[in-house]
């Protein structure tokens, strides 16, 4: 095992002393750092010896003292652990320096302590006012639990230690999920969850290493809704005896024209719209989900929406531009609205999303480049998703050979 000491010389207290580090190296392992809880300016460190100058000064020599006993303590918990003929990294050595054993952290034990962290997140909101975490997502966390705790009982225990799983619980828990006749896609969602307790677990080093590397979630690609201009004019001429149905059919029409998500609608206010030099109007606001910037043209259709709505009384107490409901219950009334409208395709409020891509920017050739910067995708496979040909864009190339 190879010790070493250095100095941290840009994260100075406010002595101007900065903090001097350990590191353990253990050959083919990832080297371990901590502090020693030691400062010292740095004209007064050596790099090369990773000792203090001490220049006379008792400090400074007491300071060099306690490298050398550490380094010597180090050294003794190294050949005590490595007599003992047991594997053992060097966060083991680190642990045992500082006093710190590493406990074994079972699998449920970690997925209702994250549960409980994201049950905290699911009432905090952003400074934009988005909640932290989505109902959804923490819906999904307490179905997979359930799912867990089911497949463990048919294993005849109550729980299982990080330590021990192996890559079978992978592919074993895979099996039982298929046996629940979950489609493959959910089987993937969960898989994912899993996925992630095992990367939590590794970022508190509570296992040395990832036990599912090289196993692989298989999951299909499925055809995304939309709808077609035909439709959108269906909905947008619809009348609705039902006033909360009135609302909730121009607000997805909303989304239909500028892209949002739930999540950014339901936020937005007269400070996210900008005018720039030509006197257009624009929709600029950070997506809540890659907090990334959306930059949107507000069209005409989507402007008619807003004026309807500019003296509504939800929007005038809350300072928002549009009253919109809970996701929940949007989908549900989506569901009624399609009925009554006579759109035979499930409605929910991603699919406005899906069709703001495709039939309102696609069809009219707006680039991928464009509708990713409007929509705030990360990244511009997410949006290359939605190029596939219909039948309106392959009528409108092939109606180039007429000419032939």
């Amino acid at each position: 095992m190879r010790i070493a000491f250095r100095l941290l010389s840009k994260r100075p207290n406010a002595k101007n002393e900065c903090p001097i580090f350990c590191r353990l190296t253990l050959s083919g392992q990832r080297p371990v750092e901590f502090s020693t809880g030691q400062f010292v300016a740095v004209e007064k460190w050596d790099k090369k010896a990773q000792r203090v100058i001490p220049k006379r000064d008792k400090g400074l020599e007491l300071l060099n003292e306690f490298l050398d006993n550490s380094k010597y303590k180090l050294s003794v918990i190294f050949n005590d652990l490595s007599v003992k003929g047991e594997s053992f990294t060097a966060l083991d050595v680190k642990n045992k320096f500082l006093g710190k054993e590493t406990k074994p952290v079972s699998l449920l034990t970690l997925l209702n302590e994250h549960i409980k962290r994201c049950e905290k997140l699911s009432v905090e909101k952003d400074k934009e006012g988005r909640f932290k975490l989505s109902i959804g997502r923490l819906k999904r966390y307490k179905v997979f639990r359930g799912k867990l705790i089911t497949y463990l009982k048919m294993k005849k225990i109550d729980d299982i230690n990080l330590n021990s799983i192996s890559k079978s619980f992978f592919y074993e828990f895979r099996d039982f999920l298929q046996d629940e006749n979950l489609r493959e896609n959910t089987i993937g969602v969960y898989q994912k969850i899993l996925l992630r307790l095992i990367n939590i677990s590794m970022d508190y080093e509570w296992i040395k290493q990832n036990p599912f590397a090289g196993c692989k979630i298989e999951t299909k690609k499925t055809d995304r809704i939309k709808l077609d201009q035909k439709e959108i004019n269906t909905l947008v001429n619809k009348e609705f005896s039902v006033d909360r149905l009135s609302v909730v059919r121009d607000v997805f029409v909303f989304c239909c024209y500028t892209g949002l998500a739930h999540t950014d609608v339901k936020i937005l206010s007269p400070k996210h719209i900008t005018v720039d030099v030509n006197g257009e109007k624009w929709i600029e606001i950070k997506r809540g989900k890659t907090n990334e910037l959306c930059l949107i043209p507000i069209l005409p259709q989507a402007e008619l929406i807003l004026n309807k709505y500019s003296n509504h009384p939800v929007c005038s107490s809350k300072g928002l531009l549009l009253p919109v409901s809970a996701n929940q219950n949007m989908n549900a009334y989506l569901k009624e609205i399609a009925d009554l409208s006579g759109i035979n395709k499930h409605l929910t409020t991603h699919i406005a999303r899906h069709t703001f891509c495709t039939t309102i920017c696609l069809n009219a050739g707006i680039s991928l480049e464009a509708i990713q910067k409007a929509v705030g995708h990360a990244n511009i496979r997410t949006t290359q998703v939605y190029a596939k040909m219909n039948k309106v864009g392959m009528s409108s190339e092939f109606a180039k050979l007429k000419n032939l």
